[in-house]
Formats: structure tokens, sequence, C-alpha cells
């Protein structure tokens, strides 16, 4: 009986994805809740969603931190512990490339759960609810949210199909005070760091800059037509051609990369970004993803 409960709900969770409204915030403490709404006539049997960190070091670190109330069944969890499962059993993360439960800590997991009527009358999920993440780590996190179409994403009666390519990004700030470093993806945290080991004590914060990503290398704009990317900018990236972490100035670190098996830290693509928006004025220009405005 177990494992005939087990095979419906993984059939049902392989049939065409089905998804309800999502949205997502930081519910303070270190929880990024994803709420679901549904409208009449809507009943929801089966949910896998997969959370992708995009910056920061947020980990979910165990089973128990992700809570999905409504729900009653963990597929992935029977599956990597068959022995004596039953519905209730185990936590709802998974491995997000295979079938089974995540090897934790992880920054990226899938969220997998399905529902079965234990009163025999074949209901699924009619009202909203929330599913919860606990996360560990310090400042500011943000996580990719998506269908997990590896387990059919979202299964149900009546349910209505998001767009395809459907994702939603949410940060969390988890204590503390959130810093220029805590809004970098984890290769820019990388790179930062490494500049920081050969500089000790070196001003990084220009990779927070409004359009420093872009080619501003000095958080000024030029001439009386206000370019924000000229002469200035590139005269610091010519000075600092070639340059390796011990002696770059993070300034004209554009990509915030290096280059090259010497490990340029200001070379062609940073000289490609300079030319792409070279006289080009604020309006024209997207904010760098560090920057926050005051």
């Amino acid at each position: 009986m177990k494992k005939t409960l087990a095979m419906l709900l993984v059939l049902a969770l392989v049939a065409p994805a089905m998804a309800v409204e999502f949205t997502a915030s930081d519910a303070t403490g270190g929880v990024l809740k994803i709420d679901y709404t549904l409208a009449s006539g809507e009943a929801l049997r089966g949910l896998a969603l997969k959370l992708t960190r995009t910056s920061g070091d947020a980990v979910v670190a165990a089973g128990a931190d992700v809570a999905a109330p409504a729900f009653n069944t963990f597929i992935d969890y029977a599956f990597s512990n068959p022995t004596g499962y039953d519905v209730g059993i185990g936590h709802p993360v998974a491995n997000p490339a295979a079938a089974g439960v995540a090897a934790l800590p992880a920054s990226e997991f899938s969220i997998s759960v399905g529902f079965l009527d234990q009163d025999g009358a074949q209901a699924g999920i009619t009202t909203n609810g929330s599913i919860t993440v606990q996360l560990t780590g310090d400042g500011e996190s943000c996580f990719d949210i998506e269908l997990d179409t590896l387990r059919g994403g979202v299964v149900g009666d009546n349910v209505v199909a998001p767009a395809a390519g459907w994702k939603i990004n949410q940060c969390v700030v988890i204590g503390g005070v959130v810093t220029c470093r805590d809004r970098l993806t984890a290769a820019e945290q990388t790179q930062w760091d490494a500049y920081v080991a050969a500089q000790p004590g070196i001003d990084m914060s220009s990779w927070c800059w409004q359009f420093q990503c872009r080619g501003d290398a000095d958080n000024k704009t030029e001439t009386l037509s206000k370019y924000r990317v000229y002469n200035a900018d590139l005269n610091l990236l010519v000075a600092n051609w070639k340059a390796k972490y011990a002696t770059a100035n993070p300034v004209a670190d554009f990509n915030h990369a290096t280059e090259t098996l010497s490990k340029y830290c200001v070379y062609n693509a940073d000289l490609n970004l300079l030319v792409a928006n070279w006289k080009a004025k604020d309006a024209a220009l997207t904010n760098c993803p560090g920057y926050v405005a005051e």
C-alpha cells in the first residue's frame, strides 16, 4: 500500500506542469517565505520548486528547515528511505539533479511535496498556503525560485500554468548589516576576497557604485554633456592594464573577474565594457546588480 501511494504521486508529478500563482518574501530571521495562491476551483496535489542561490552564502542546513504544512507526502524522502516509509514521514528537501533527498547543507535544492487524502475522498489542497525555508548564513543572500521540471513542477485540478521560463528572485537578510560584498554574486565575492588577500585593507566599495560595472571607474560624469563613461575612466583602465591582484585598482576591473592564465584583473573584457558604454549618459545605463540607492 505504501509503495502504491508513492507511485501514484510520482505519476502525478510527471504529468504536464501546471502552476498556481507564486510570490516570495523575506519573512525576517533568515526565513524565505514562498506563498502560493489558488483560484476558485483549483485543487493542488503536488508541487516541486527548485531554489538556486545567486548571491551570498546562505544554505539550507537540514531537512526540517523547510516546512510545507499543507502537504503530507515527501516522495524523494521515500525514495531515499524506502524501508518503513509512511505518509507524513520525512522532509521535502530534494536533490535538484536526481531522485532522492539533497545532500545538506545545500545552496541549490528542490522542494518536492505531495498531498494524499487520508480520508479517501480524493480531495486536493484548495486553500492558499505558504512554504518556509529557514536559511543559515550571514548578511544578505538571494535565491532564484522556479519550477523543478525534473519532477513535473506543479500538479493539480484546473490549475493554470505559468508562462514558460517562469522564475522569481528573492533576497533574505540573515542577521547583521548587509555589506557591499553581500550583494555580489558568489563569483564576484571570490574575486573580492582575492583582492583583499593580496592588498589587505583595500577599498572595494567601488564594486557597488551605480555604474562601475558598466565602465565608470571614477563614479563621476564628465564634460557639460555629463558623459558617465569617458576619458577619466579610460585613463584609469590604461593605468591598470594587465594588473594583477597585488597591484590592480578594482575601480578599473569592470567585469569583476580575471582573464587569461596570467589572471589579469584589468584586460580585454573590461575594455569591451568601457567601449560599449563610451559617452553613455546615466539614463542609458542599467544599474549594477550590487548597487542600492541611498
